[in-house]
């Protein structure tokens, strides 16, 4: 009699475990989207960020496109000057005679003298950085308090202002010197006939060579700026995409937040 009631309470206590754990159960399976949401969460951020680090990086990618694009233009420009330098190099040739002693004296002498104008203004701003220098270093020794002091740093100001005149006119004088010196280079290399056809050659060689490094920088920049075109349409993209993922992100916090009504 006992050992058949024993046997009925351990029935009963084994049907009371199935129906706790699998009541158990059916909560965790009701609840597993809220157990579970915090790692959702964790991971669209994750992926929020991950996105808008490679925004960075894009961005990034288009700064340093239309920096090498600048860099390209720039060059072309002084390409393009140079072309131009260099074709009216070749026209004077062209169209010149072939010169006398007297053309060849007279670009020597022109030469010359413009070398020398260009000497005495270089002479001229040596001579007052000297002094410049020589007034500053006596100011250094001269105390503020001094009568002397303010006189100084008026004559420092005025040889400053007086150099700056100098190294202008030096500049000037420099680039007086060298069409010279290149005016007198045309006549000494277009002394014989043979001489100048090569000359002129050579330049018509310098020309073409540059003028194909130009279409090759153009090319360079219509693909520099297709790149920057598809860099600049896919950060759209993802902005786009980012928005979208931020909202879904929002949205899934909210849930979160509010679970709903709890099962006891």
């Amino acid at each position: 009699m006992n050992l058949n009631k024993i046997r009925k309470n351990t029935l009963i206590i084994l049907l009371l475990c199935v129906v706790v754990i699998g009541s158990i159960g059916v909560i965790d399976v009701l609840h597993a989207k809220w157990w579970q949401a915090p790692v959702w969460l964790v991971k669209m951020w994750n992926a929020i960020l991950k996105l808008e680090e490679t925004q960075k990086g894009r961005l990034a990618l288009i700064a340093a496109l239309e920096n090498e694009k600048a860099l390209a233009g720039d060059e072309i420009a002084e390409l393009k000057e140079q072309i131009n330098n260099l074709m009216g190099r070749r026209n004077r040739l062209a169209e010149q005679n072939l010169p006398n002693e007297q053309e060849k004296t007279r670009a020597a002498k022109a030469a010359n003298d413009a070398l020398d104008a260009y000497n005495k203004a270089r002479s001229e701003a040596k001579r007052l950085r000297e002094e410049i220098a020589e007034l500053e270093a006596k100011l250094l020794r001269t105390s503020p308090s001094d009568e002397m002091y303010s006189s100084i740093e008026f004559a420092i100001n005025l040889k400053k202002s007086s150099l700056a005149d100098a190294e202008e006119e030096m500049k000037t004088e420099k680039a007086k010197y060298n069409a010279e010196k290149q005016a007198y280079r045309d006549v000494i290399y277009s002394l014989s006939y043979t001489t100048k056809i090569d000359q002129i050659n050579r330049l018509t060689y310098q020309i073409t060579t540059r003028e194909a490094k130009v279409a090759a920088l153009q090319k360079k920049i219509v693909k520099l700026q297709k790149e920057i075109t598809d860099v600049t349409n896919r950060r759209v993209e993802v902005d786009v995409e980012i928005d979208e993922k931020k909202k879904k992100w929002y949205q899934l916090e909210k849930d979160a937040k509010n679970p709903g009504p709890q099962i006891d």
